[in-house]
Order: structure tokens, then C-alpha cells, then sequence
């Protein structure tokens, strides 16, 4: 098993020729470009629009622009068929078959998503298939952001995009599935943020 690339070069390479650790890092890898294009194209944006126009275009990219139609029915934001969001749940759930609509199936979204368990330290508390706990205890995102001083990039993120973006997620698995922040980012807390994710019946 390959731990990298810093060998010969194999014409026939198979990412099966690689170890469990080095797979680990190529993924890294994918949700470090992920993230950190996401950032660079905040910047550029900032730079030439400033930063209201980039709040706004962030949030239309992931969010979406409101449909007043759909808005009583839970899914508020449509962007063309798909927003930043909606697209990115279901690339993921295609790669890893999670076609159920229970709680246990979005938690597992979340464990296996690039832009979420490399950069956090996270619990999960299932009560039941269709009731959950998700607990971000530490973020590194968050924590970059607070750091360069960027609090108003920081509530743009946690509440605007995630604040919209976990429940939207939650109601493509499930209409009836509720995502509610228990907790979001506050300076000195011992967590990061919380939710609760439910199925009403």
C-alpha cells in the first residue's frame, strides 16, 4: 500500500493502491479545496463589490432566493433547480447511498461530509432513528474567523448560511424533519453550536 506519491510513477495507479491514511488525507484535501475556494471567492468579491454585495451573493449562491410560493411549505429558497445547499446534499447522498428519511440517514450525512468532520470535533446523540442531538464542540472554521477578527463574516456564516443551510438539509430528507439550533456561536462557550433534528409525525 502506497502512504503517498512520492514514488515511482505507476501508470496503472488505483486509489486501491493507496493506504487508509493516505485516502484519508485526499479527502482532506477535497474539502480544504472546497472551503478554501469558497473563501477565496468571498474575498475577491469583497474586494471589488465590498461586503454587503458579497453577503448578498454568498447567500444567494447556498441559499438561494426567496419564492414566496414555496414559503409556507417549508422549502423557502430556490436558486434555478438547486442552490449551493440542496446541490451539495445531493451529490453526497448519491456517493453514499443515504436515501433514508429518518434522522439516523442525515447524521450520517454529516459524518461523511468533506466540509464537516475534517474541520470539526463533533457528537452526535441519536434518541432514536427519528430524533437527534448534533453537537459541533469544536470548529476550526469558526475558530479562523474569530481569530482574524471577523465577526461579521463569522454571523454571516453561522447564522445566515447555516443558521438556513442545516434546515433546508434536514427538509431534503425529509419534509417533516425539523432542524433547530439549540445553541449557535457565542465567544467563550464550551461548544461551538447545537442542534436538535426531529421527524414531526
Amino acid at each position: 500500500m502506497l502512504k503517498d506519491y512520492s514514488g515511482n510513477f505507476k501508470p496503472d495507479l488505483k486509489l486501491r493502491d493507496f493506504s487508509e491514511d493516505a485516502l484519508k488525507r485526499l479527502w482532506k484535501c477535497g474539502g480544504d479545496l472546497y472551503m478554501g475556494l469558497n473563501s477565496l471567492y468571498q474575498d475577491v468579491l469583497r474586494e471589488k463589490l465590498g461586503e454587503e454585495k458579497a453577503v448578498e451573493i454568498s447567500r444567494e449562491v447556498w441559499i438561494g432566493r426567496p419564492n414566496r410560493k414555496d414559503a409556507n411549505k417549508g422549502k423557502a429558497f430556490i436558486v434555478g433547480n438547486e442552490n449551493g445547499t440542496e446541490r451539495a446534499i445531493r451529490v453526497i447522498r448519491e456517493a453514499h447511498n443515504l436515501w433514508g428519511t429518518d434522522v439516523e440517514s442525515f447524521f450520517k450525512l454529516l459524518q461523511v461530509d468533506p466540509t464537516m468532520e475534517p474541520y470539526t470535533e463533533s457528537e452526535f446523540v441519536l434518541k432514536n432513528k427519528n430524533h437527534g442531538i448534533y453537537t459541533v464542540k469544536r470548529c476550526y472554521y469558526l475558530d479562523m474567523m474569530w481569530e482574524a477578527g471577523e465577526d461579521a463574516r463569522q454571523k454571516h456564516v453561522c447564522e445566515e448560511l447555516d443558521g438556513v443551510g442545516f434546515p433546508m438539509a434536514a427538509y431534503q430528507f425529509n419534509p417533516k424533519m425539523k432542524c433547530i439550533a439549540l445553541k449557535m456561536p457565542v465567544k467563550g462557550a464550551n461548544i461551538a453550536c447545537q442542534w436538535e433534528c426531529i421527524v414531526e409525525e
